[in-house]
C-alpha cells in the first residue's frame, strides 16, 4: 500500500477517535452538570420547600358511610358508581401481609378499627391491601406479639387476620382492593425472577416458593371467596409490577393470564372490578391499544400504572431529572392515552415521595401532581406505614409515626388534597364518628355503639366527598345502602408540633369539624386559636 494511502487512513482513524472522545466528553460534562451544576426549580417547587411539615393528631368528625354507592362499573375512561356518579379512587397502600411477618403492619400498636378510622380521617376513600402468595399457601398462625393491640385476633391464621382487617376497613366506609403483591413473602420488588411474574414454575427448583398459574389463581380464590358478600370490596389488583429481564415478556402473554384469573374471580362475584397493571414494573400500558383485556362481563377492566421518581426504564434521565414536557410525554405514551382517548380507566395505584425530599424528588413529585391534576386521574399513595418490616427500617414515604396515630402532615398530603383527598369537614353529622364539638372535653374513649339512621341527609353529604365526582344525588329510601359499620365516638386529640418547627404549613382541612368550626386542642383551645394570626404573618414574610 502506498505511504500516502497509509497516512490518509491513519489520519482518518485519528480524526474519528478525536470526534468520539469529544462526544463522550460532552456527554460526561452534560451529565455532571445535571447532577452537580445549578439546579433550576420547576413551577411550584418553592411552595414545597418553604412550608415544612409537622406532626399532628386529627380530631375531625367523619362519616363511616361510604362516599360512593356500590357496585362500581367502568364507562370509557371513567369509573361510575350505582348512581352514575364518577368515582375518583383516592387510595392509600397499607402493607405488611405481603412481607415476612404475613400481617398488616401496626396491629401490635393500634387496633385495626382505629387504623381504619385514621385512614378515613386523613380523607382517603379506599385502601390497597397487598398480600403474598406464600402467606396464602402456608397460612401460618400470627405470633401474639404481632397482634398485641388486637387481642381478639390472637391465635388466628394469616388469612383470617387479613380478612378481619378488610372487614374493619369496610366498616369504616372505606373501599378495599386486595392486591397480589409478590410470590415469596419479602419486600417488593427486587431483581429476584421468582417474584417477577404470576408464575415461576418455568424456573425449576431455584425458587423457594414455586408457583404455577393455577396456584396463583387458586390463591386468589382463597383470598376473595370469603369477601364475596362484602360490598365495599370493589375488586382485585391481579398482580403487582409484572416484569421480566430485557423486555422478554410480551403484553399479550400477561393480558391473557389476567383474563383467565379475572374470569375465575368474576364467577365468584360478577360486580368486582378487575385491575390489570402494566409491564416493566407497571410503567408500561402501551400494549393495551392493540390488545385490550377482554372479559365476559362488560365494564369490569381498570388498568393500573405505578409512577415513582426512579421509574422510566430505558430513559436517559429518570423522572427525578427531567422536564415537565418530557415527563408528560412519557405518561401519555405509557398510560395516559387511555384516559385522553376515553378508552379505559387508569388508576395510578402506587406513587410516593419521602418526607425530606431531595431536589430530584421535588422535581418528580411536582410533575406528577401537576399531571394527575390535569388528567383528573385516580391514584394510590405508597404508603401509610411508618416502618418497613425488615430491620424495622424507617419508612421515608410513610404518612404516620410509630404510634399509628400521629400524622406526618407535609407537602405530600397538601398535594394529595389538590388531587381530591377528602375533607372530613364535609362529612354529615348523622352516622358520624367523634360527633362534633359537644364532646370536646371528653378525654376517654366512649365505646357506645349505635346504629343511627341517616334520614337527615347523610348520603347527600357523603356524596360530596373525595370519591364521588358527580352531583349529590338523593336516593329513594328503598335503595339506600345499609350502614355497614358499628358507630361510636372517639376522643378529641391534641395537635403536636415538633420543637423548632416554624409553623409555616397551612392548617390541614382535616382539622376542621363538620360544622366548619375549628376544633381546639385539648388543654388549651384558646391558645390554638391565637396561633393562626402568627402563622399568617410568618407565611407573608416567607
Amino acid at each position: 500500500m502506498p505511504k500516502m494511502a497509509v497516512r490518509a487512513k491513519t489520519k482518518r482513524a485519528v480524526l474519528r477517535s478525536l470526534i468520539l472522545a469529544s462526544v463522550c466528553s460532552l456527554l460526561l460534562t452534560a451529565y455532571l452538570y445535571r447532577q452537580f451544576g445549578p439546579y433550576i426549580r420547576d413551577r411550584g417547587q418553592e411552595w414545597f420547600t418553604t412550608r415544612p411539615g409537622r406532626d399532628i393528631k386529627l380530631n375531625s368528625t367523619i362519616s363511616v358511610r361510604p362516599e360512593v354507592q356500590v357496585p362500581l362499573r367502568t364507562n370509557g375512561s371513567r369509573i361510575l358508581d350505582a348512581r352514575n356518579s364518577t368515582v375518583r379512587l383516592t387510595t392509600i397502600n397499607w402493607y405488611g401481609s405481603s412481607d415476612l411477618d404475613f400481617v398488616p403492619a401496626g396491629l401490635d400498636v393500634r387496633h385495626r378499627r382505629d387504623i381504619a378510622i385514621l385512614i378515613r380521617r386523613l380523607g382517603f376513600n379506599s385502601v390497597r391491601l397487598p398480600y403474598s402468595d406464600e402467606m396464602v399457601r402456608d397460612n401460618p398462625a400470627i405470633p401474639q406479639q404481632r397482634l398485641a393491640a388486637n387481642p381478639d385476633l390472637v391465635g388466628q391464621t394469616a388469612l383470617a387476620v387479613y380478612h378481619q382487617v378488610v372487614h374493619s376497613l369496610t366498616e369504616a366506609g372505606l373501599l378495599v382492593i386486595p392486591n397480589n403483591h409478590i410470590t415469596q413473602a419479602t419486600w417488593c420488588c427486587g431483581a429476584n425472577l421468582c417474584d417477577a411474574q404470576w408464575a415461576n414454575d418455568w424456573l425449576g427448583p431455584i425458587c423457594r416458593v414455586r408457583q404455577t398459574e393455577a396456584d396463583w389463581i387458586s390463591n386468589w380464590e382463597k383470598v376473595m371467596g370469603p369477601l364475596a358478600s362484602n360490598e365495599l370490596v370493589i375488586g382485585a389488583d391481579l398482580r403487582n409490577e409484572v416484569r421480566a429481564p430485557w423486555g422478554t415478556l410480551r403484553w399479550e402473554t400477561w393480558a391473557a393470564a389476567a383474563e383467565r384469573a379475572a374470569e375465575r374471580l368474576l364467577a365468584i362475584n360478577s360486580t368486582w372490578l378487575m385491575i390489570v397493571e402494566g409491564l416493566s414494573s407497571a410503567n408500561d400500558l402501551s400494549g393495551v391499544r392493540e390488545r385490550p383485556v377482554r372479559l365476559s362481563v362488560p365494564d369490569r377492566v381498570v388498568y393500573s400504572a405505578h409512577v415513582y421518581g426512579w421509574s422510566g426504564w430505558g430513559e436517559l434521565a429518570p423522572y427525578t431529572d427531567t422536564t415537565y414536557e418530557r415527563f408528560s410525554e412519557r405518561m401519555r405514551a405509557n398510560w395516559a392515552y387511555l384516559l385522553e382517548e376515553d378508552l379505559a380507566p387508569v388508576w395510578v395505584g402506587e406513587m410516593g415521595a419521602p418526607d425530606l425530599p431531595s431536589q430530584g424528588d421535588l422535581n418528580y413529585w411536582t410533575h406528577l401532581v401537576r399531571f394527575l391534576e390535569e388528567q383528573h386521574a385516580a391514584w394510590g399513595y405508597w404508603a401509610v406505614n411508618p416502618r418497613k418490616p425488615a430491620d424495622n427500617e424507617y419508612e421515608r414515604y410513610g404518612l404516620v409515626r410509630d404510634d399509628w396515630e400521629t400524622v406526618r402532615w407535609d407537602y405530600r398530603l397538601n398535594s394529595l388534597v389538590k388531587l381530591g383527598l377528602g375533607r372530613p369537614k364535609e362529612a354529615p353529622r348523622d352516622g358520624d364518628i367523634n360527633g362534633g364539638n359537644n364532646d370536646r372535653n371528653n378525654t376517654t374513649t366512649n365505646s357506645t355503639i349505635s346504629n343511627a339512621d341517616s334520614s337527615s341527609g347523610s348520603d347527600k353529604g357523603a356524596s360530596r366527598g373525595s370519591g364521588a365526582g358527580g352531583e349529590p344525588h338523593e336516593e329513594k329510601k328503598t335503595h339506600k345502602p345499609q350502614d355497614p359499620v358499628q358507630q361510636g365516638r372517639f376522643q378529641d386529640e391534641q395537635i403536636h408540633i415538633h420543637d423548632g418547627d416554624p409553623g409555616l404549613l397551612e392548617r390541614p382541612s382535616a382539622l376542621w369539624s363538620s360544622d366548619g368550626e375549628r376544633d381546639g386542642a385539648r388543654g388549651g383551645g384558646s391558645g390554638d386559636h391565637e396561633m393562626e394570626p402568627e402563622l399568617k404573618r410568618k407565611m407573608k414574610r416567607n
